[in-house]
């Protein structure tokens, strides 16, 4: 199921059923979008495989660091 993270993107996830996937791929156009997409799928919901697209390279260090479970960037 394809869902969109906006404004109200933790309501719009539990009416995907997000806490039942296996995974969640944050890919919009914004990095504070998918970083807060990616965290509240992992840390709220527990999914778990996430991923987030995040163009800054600093912003991508820094979440990973974080705690959005992983390093790799590219």
């Amino acid at each position: 199921q394809t869902v969109a993270f906006g404004l109200q993107g933790a309501l719009v996830l539990v009416g995907a059923q997000v806490d039942r996937a296996q995974g969640l791929a944050a890919v919009t156009a914004e990095d504070n979008t998918n970083i807060i997409a990616a965290r509240v799928a992992r840390e709220t919901f527990h999914v778990p495989h996430v991923v987030a697209r995040i163009y800054d390279a600093e912003r991508a260090r820094v979440a990973a660091v974080e705690r959005l479970g992983g390093t790799r960037q590219g």
